[in-house]
């Protein structure tokens, strides 16, 4: 699809410069600016999808739940303060 939107690009900038018409030249213009930023929405798009994670890495809901358990229930040392508790 990638490859179809810069044909379809390239040929609309060639024939917007070599046409003698106005409507052509407009038409040509949209098909040739409209493939540009399709291309460039699909380079990004596959950008994203070659860096992003597979589900399998990601945690559960049920996983975030326990270790956010965790967290509220670990005991702090007697010399420890919360990072924001005005009296410590």
């Amino acid at each position: 699809m990638r490859w179809f939107l810069l044909v379809l690009a390239l040929i609309g900038f060639a024939l917007a410069f070599t046409t003698k018409s106005a409507a052509v030249l407009g038409l040509s213009l949209v098909a040739g600016l409209g493939g540009l930023v399709g291309f460039a929405f699909i380079l990004a798009a596959d950008r994203v999808a070659a860096s992003m994670r597979p589900d399998s890495a990601m945690a559960s809901i049920e996983d975030l739940a326990a270790l956010g358990k965790t967290r509220r229930t670990a005991p702090k040392s007697p010399g420890e303060s919360a990072p924001n508790d005005p009296q410590g």
